[in-house]
């Protein structure tokens, strides 16, 4: 059991469209042979992972899901491209699902549809539609359900075998994927021309000086007014004048010494006066964040996964028995 709630997110749909880790759900049921007079015609199966049968229907069914009726008016090129990327689709659903079986593992429509439904949310505030999306990588939602579901066991797996020795040595030689970030505002007197990047002259720049002087003079102590002082006193852009929070890590591109400053920083206190190329600063960490080696679980196992997924396709017996569909075989480094 997952101890707290793993979101997976948009680089999961990437690598659900790329074809790299899969399914859970069972396909619909195959219609079975009938007579030349039923006017339903036979299965015919295209491919067998581990002696799974992968058939032609269930490639028809993926794109009537992903497409509609639009599929059967597909020119013959573009349709064998399309069958071809739905099948390596299929065989990754189909390797994931027989290991899910053989481990016991099991996952909850619930679990499925809080996944889907994050997906949805961080798609539309990049103003994305979850359905176009899907579209592009010739896929849909009932296809990508299936891919939560098993993305969420093999989770669930490799979660509950993961000692915390392992996250703890990913966390200690993987530094730049978990770095401090402080969130600040700074009070800003211009000592530089911004505009022309040009300093000032000296009386402007002896102006500005006293005026930053004055306004730490008038800092309370809990810097409560630090915001009142802020539109008083700071200059430059709106977002200096207007307080808008300014997150950054050790690795952002700013003046050394404002960055130097923001991290020597406690949550809720208030700097001295800072000089960079631009001014004179004051600043107020509002967050501080230290990452430690429990933040790595989940980027440690999501790392692991892939190291697995990649092993249980290359151990799996993949039968593709449809010639004109073995062509789909495309090396993952050779994808788009």
């Amino acid at each position: 059991m997952i101890a707290r709630r793993v979101v997976f997110g948009v680089s999961l749909l990437v690598v659900a469209l790329a074809c790299v880790a899969p399914a859970g759900a069972q396909a619909p049921p195959v219609p079975p042979a009938t007579g030349s007079g039923s006017g339903v015609r036979a299965a015919v199966v295209v491919a067998r992972v581990d002696g799974t049968p992968i058939t032609d229907l269930d490639l028809e069914d993926h794109l009537a899901r992903s497409r509609g009726d639009a599929w059967r008016r597909l020119a013959p090129e573009p349709l064998l491209e399309a069958k071809r990327d739905a099948l390596e689709q299929h065989i990754r659903v189909v390797v994931v699902e027989n290991e899910l079986a053989r481990r016991k593992i099991q996952v909850s429509p619930e679990e499925v549809r809080a996944q889907v439904a994050a997906l949805t949310e961080q798609l539309k505030a990049r103003n994305q539609r979850i359905e176009d999306v899907l579209l592009a990588g010739n896929s849909n939602l009932w296809f990508l359900e299936r891919v939560m579901r098993n993305t969420v066991g093999l989770y669930k797996a490799i979660d509950a075998e993961v000692k915390d020795e392992a996250v703890k040595a990913f966390f200690e030689t993987n530094p730049k994927m978990f770095m401090p970030e402080v969130a600040v505002r700074h009070i800003v007197v211009l000592t530089v021309d911004l505009k022309t990047g040009m300093p000032l002259d000296q009386e402007r720049q002896d102006l500005a000086k006293e005026k930053v002087l004055q306004c730490a003079k008038e800092l309370a102590p809990d810097g409560g007014n630090f915001m009142a002082l802020m539109a008083k006193y700071s200059e430059g852009t709106k977002a200096d004048q207007g307080g808008t929070v300014q997150k950054m890590t050790p690795a952002s591109r700013v003046d050394k010494a404002l960055l130097d400053a923001c991290f020597a920083l406690a949550k809720g206190e208030v700097s001295r006066i800072v000089r960079s190329k631009f001014g004179y600063h004051l600043i107020q960490c509002v967050d501080k964040v230290e990452p430690t080696w429990k933040d790595a679980r989940q980027p440690c196992v999501q790392a692991i996964q892939e190291v697995v997924m990649g092993k249980l396709l290359e151990e799996a017996k993949v039968e593709r028995l449809d010639p004109t569909l073995v062509q789909a075989v495309i090396p993952r480094e050779g994808r788009k």
